[in-house]
């Protein structure tokens, strides 16, 4: 399409041939202007897909990462050299190829800064629930320990203000008749444990076990229980493994609370006086509250129910039976003094002070 010089051309003639030329030129670089657009357009257009494609479908195509994320950026590089080379090498001489290499640069620049903020957008969408999870297991944690820290702060400042409990055994297999514990506000104060957490933790066992690659029981170096009540059976000590019960002091109400851990033979308080009956389920299988079985520890009479008419509530109350009458706690209870309780071939009576 273009036009030859020759020497013997007027003036006229060559600025006409030289316009010629010039529109040439330009409507070449209109086409290749188009093309790159049609290029990179697609291009965007595939980071915008994936960005607005459901979260769940991006997880399953790729799992984003920062490695996934620096190989999408080579790739996307890479593409813009490719089209920015192709372009270069079909450029002309002259005005052209400065006006281009500016419209390349600033295209290429354009699409990767595009490139880098939907990626950056992306790779945060799918960080930030697991930093906002592990920010509120830490602040959790964090207010947790904050209040265990100022709870025993708090007992270490009442401990010598407020009521001790001592536990008396009557009766035992392993531990001596008369043989006295002494509780505080901040928990046995014969402990080894010395945490001074107003708790104290009863078990067969002192120290954490785990076992080992042979299966055996290995003694770790944390103390779990604060006072051992081990069975005669050794077997059975080690089939009951961990924390049996525990007694702790309410620094709402100054007063000490026993609670069963549901782990072991269980606690069990002996009914001293009448005592207010919840609902109740009454079968033939241990899961209900009332269940009979062939004992021959019951007395012919053992105990009865009683309904009370002045304020419509069920009591249950002992009828001085030989062995007493025995009421699993399955809910925390306050302890009163002269509450009698045992567990595991033990019984205790509670002393407060």
């Amino acid at each position: 399409m273009g036009q030859a010089f020759g020497c013997g051309a007027s003036e006229a003639q060559l600025n006409s041939n030289l316009q010629v030329v010039r529109d040439d030129m330009y409507k070449q670089q209109e086409r290749k202007d188009q093309k790159y657009n049609f290029l990179q357009g697609n291009t965007i257009n595939n980071i915008n897909n994936i960005q607005d494609q459901p979260r769940e479908n991006i997880q399953n195509q790729t799992q984003f990462s920062p490695q996934n994320f620096q190989q999408q950026m080579g790739q996307s590089y890479q593409q813009s050299q490719n089209i920015n080379q192709s372009l270069f090498n079909s450029q002309v001489n002259g005005d052209c190829i400065y006006y281009n290499n500016n419209l390349n640069n600033n295209n290429y620049n354009n699409s990767n800064n595009n490139f880098n903020s939907n990626n950056m957008n992306q790779y945060q969408q799918f960080q930030q629930p697991q930093q906002l999870f592990n920010n509120q297991n830490d602040l959790q944690r964090s207010q947790n320990l904050n209040q265990y820290e100022k709870r025993k702060q708090y007992l270490a400042s009442i401990v010598n203000q407020a009521a001790t409990l001592t536990l008396r055994v009557i009766s035992s297999a392993s531990l001596q008749k008369g043989q006295m514990i002494n509780i505080n506000a901040q928990g046995l104060q014969e402990s080894d444990r010395m945490d001074k957490d107003g708790n104290v933790y009863f078990g067969t066992v002192k120290y954490e076990q785990y076992q080992n690659e042979n299966g055996i029981l290995i003694d770790s170096d944390k103390i779990q229980n604060d006072f051992i009540l081990p069975c005669v059976d050794e077997e059975t000590n080690q089939k009951h493994i961990g924390r049996h019960f525990q007694i702790y002091f309410d620094e709402f109400t100054h007063m000490y609370n026993i609670q069963d851990f549901g782990l072991g033979l269980g606690v069990f308080l002996k009914l001293v006086q009448p005592i207010l009956l919840k609902q109740l389920k009454i079968g033939r299988s241990s899961k209900n509250d009332i269940f009979f079985e062939e004992d021959v520890l019951l007395s012919k009479i053992h105990c009865y129910i009683q309904f009370d008419f002045s304020n419509y509530q069920w009591y249950l109350l002992d009828n001085k039976s030989t062995n007493g009458t025995w009421i699993y706690l399955q809910d925390p209870l306050v302890i009163e003094s002269g509450m009698i309780f045992k567990c595991n071939q033990t019984i205790f009576q509670a002393i407060v002070s």
